[in-house]
C-alpha cells in the first residue's frame, strides 16, 4: 500500500488517512526559460513628460483634428512600446491635425523591473489594466496603479483613438486586440490590413476581474496591440504601425 493511503486499525474502529499530494492536482508544467536580449530602455530624459503630468508627452498642431494617444507600460515588464514612444520623442514630432499624446503609464512598475525575475515587476499593488471602471475610479479605493490612473485620465478622457502597446511575455505572433465595439473592430482591421505583413486582429470581451484600458466607455475608438516577446533581440526595434487612412 502506498504511503499516501495507509490504513490505521484500532480495537473499535478503522480510519482512512490521505496525504495532502494525494489530494492536489500535478503540478503545471515549468515557464520557458527567460533569457533577456535586450535591456529595458533609459526613458528618464522623459519621464518629467512636458505638460504638467509624469510621463506624458503631448503636441499639438494649429488644425483641428482627432486627439490620438500612444500608451506604453501598464505593465512594468512589458517595454517594446517604451522604446517605441523613445524612438518618437526623439524626432521633431509635430502632428498636421489635431493633437498626440504619448504616455508612458506605470513608471513605478517600470522602476522595479529586474532581468533576473521579468515577471515580477508587471505591478507594483495591483493590475493597472484591471482599473478603468469609471464608478472605481470615482470611489475611495486607493493603489499605487489607481493614483496613477487618476493622474492620467484628465488626458485620456479626451482622446478619440487610441492605440495601448502592450508585449508579449512568451515568444508568439504580434497581434491586434480590440475590445467589443465596432468602431474598434474596424480601426484595428483597417491598421493590421495596411502593415506589410497583417497581423491578426482578435476581438473579446474583456475579463471578468476588471475593466481594462480598451474597454473604457468614455473612449471613442481604441485598439490594444501585443507585440512579440520582448527579452528577443530585434523585437522591440520594429517600426510603429502605419496606415494610409482609416
Amino acid at each position: 500500500m502506498s504511503c499516501a493511503s495507509k490504513r490505521h486499525v484500532r480495537p473499535d474502529s478503522a480510519f482512512r488517512f490521505r496525504a495532502v499530494s494525494a489530494l492536489l492536482p500535478p503540478s503545471p508544467p515549468a515557464l520557458p526559460a527567460v533569457c533577456i536580449e535586450y535591456p529595458p530602455p533609459d526613458i528618464s530624459p522623459w519621464i518629467a513628460g512636458n505638460c504638467g503630468i509624469q510621463g506624458v508627452h503631448h503636441f499639438e498642431s494649429r488644425r483641428p483634428g482627432p486627439h490620438v494617444a500612444v500608451t506604453a507600460l501598464m505593465h512594468g515588464n512589458e517595454y517594446a512600446g517604451a522604446y517605441a514612444l523613445q524612438q518618437l520623442l526623439r524626432l521633431p514630432l509635430r502632428p498636421l491635425h489635431g493633437r498626440l499624446s504619448l504616455i508612458f503609464l506605470n513608471l513605478a512598475a517600470y522602476k522595479t523591473f529586474n532581468p533576473a525575475c521579468p515577471t515580477l515587476s508587471r505591478f507594483v499593488e495591483e493590475d493597472m489594466n484591471r482599473l478603468w471602471q469609471p464608478e472605481l475610479i470615482d470611489s475611495a479605493h486607493t493603489s499605487v496603479e489607481m493614483q496613477r490612473v487618476r493622474e492620467v485620465l484628465p488626458v485620456l478622457e479626451t482622446v478619440d483613438i487610441l492605440l495601448d502597446i502592450h508585449t508579449m511575455l512568451w515568444p508568439a505572433q504580434p497581434l491586434f486586440l480590440c475590445s467589443m465595439a465596432e468602431n474598434s473592430r474596424d480601426l484595428a482591421c483597417c491598421v493590421s490590413g495596411a502593415q506589410p505583413n497583417p497581423p491578426a486582429v482578435v476581438q473579446d470581451g474583456g475579463h471578468e476581474d476588471g475593466l481594462r484600458l480598451i474597454d473604457y466607455t468614455r473612449l471613442i475608438r481604441h485598439i490594444h496591440i501585443r507585440v512579440l516577446a520582448y527579452w528577443k533581440r530585434g523585437n522591440t526595434g520594429k517600426k510603429m504601425p502605419h496606415s494610409k487612412r482609416c
